[in-house]
């Protein structure tokens, strides 16, 4: 077959585009679909997915400067809209969860529990923290000077204030003890009911909040300083080593609970079976509107015709 009759039985460009949005190639498609959903459902997902897969595209990714910098622009945009969202939002969050899920979480709430082993040493290291010392120190020492006040009204107020540096040096001289006792008291059995009922009386405050005042968190400049930070750290190396590393413990640990399950065990094919039609069809069309993609589509089916 000459050249020229090779170009004389190629279809127009736009014939693709016509024929993937033809009824006739719907139906054909969506045979293929379902005969091929219906296989693959019967498959477990250890014999389809490579299970080194994961941590080899993992390993294997890095972002360019300009790609960090569009995601660190995508992330902070998706906030701003989300915090437009729910400034428009008058229910809280439970009321967008409904009667029945709220009462699931409120159940949750109150299962009885107790503190995780590591309480003790979380409180310890909180406890040594300047803020919470100088807390300390500023509660104890406003307790002394409202004391003295009752006891002394005439001159209670001017002495404590006189010798505040003195007294609050003198707490702080016993604070390895209070620390002490503090941690303790925190992590005492008898104690731990508190602690955990302080918990859930704010979680409820904020599960009942309006969702518009969640969405006024952050102020104007809190905001940039916030969206700088975000900006930075997708930038660092850490953040991306870190990144990598949860990804991969996370990849490891569904692969290896999901690798014996079937894939209608997870996913009904069959009833997605419609709408990924409708999927590919679209795709189809929209690749096959591009000219050039056209064009190649067309050449490569005349070439093969060519070869019978």
């Amino acid at each position: 077959m000459t050249q020229r009759d090779t170009r004389a039985r190629r279809p127009p460009v736009d014939y693709w585009v016509r024929r993937v949005r033809s009824p006739i190639f719907k139906r054909r498609l969506a045979k293929v679909v379902a005969d091929e959903l219906r296989v693959l459902s019967r498959s477990k997902l250890g014999a389809i997915v490579d299970p080194a897969a994961g941590p080899r595209l993992l390993r294997a990714w890095e972002l360019s400067t300009n790609d960090r910098d569009l995601l660190a622009e995508m992330l902070i945009a998706g906030g701003r809209h989300v915090e437009q969202e729910l400034a428009r939002q008058q229910g809280s969050l439970r009321d967008l969860l409904g009667r029945e899920l709220a009462g699931d979480v409120d159940a949750l709430l109150d299962t009885e529990r107790t503190l995780p082993p590591y309480a003790g040493e979380f409180a310890a290291g909180l406890m040594q923290q300047e803020f919470v010392q100088r807390l300390l120190t500023d509660l104890i020492f406003t307790a002394i000077a409202g004391f003295n006040r009752r006891v002394n009204p005439l001159f209670g107020a001017a002495t404590t204030h006189m010798l505040e540096d003195q007294i609050k040096g003198f707490i702080r001289l016993f604070m390895p003890t209070l620390q002490q006792q503090a941690v303790a008291f925190v992590t005492s059995r008898t104690n731990q009911r508190v602690a955990l009922d302080f918990g859930r009386a704010i979680f409820r405050q904020l599960f009942d909040e309006s969702l518009a005042r969640h969405a006024t968190l952050l102020s104007g400049a809190n905001r940039q300083q916030a969206e700088a930070v975000l900006r930075k750290a997708l930038h660092s190396g850490r953040f991306d080593a870190a990144l990598r590393r949860a990804g991969i413990v996370l990849w490891e640990d569904v692969y290896a609970h999901l690798r014996h399950k079937k894939i209608a065990d997870l996913v009904e094919l069959d009833r997605h079976a419609a709408w990924l039609t409708d999927r590919i069809q679209d795709a189809l069309a929209i690749a096959l509107a591009r000219p050039g993609v056209a064009q190649l589509l067309a050449e490569e089916v005349a070439l093969a015709s060519a070869r019978k």
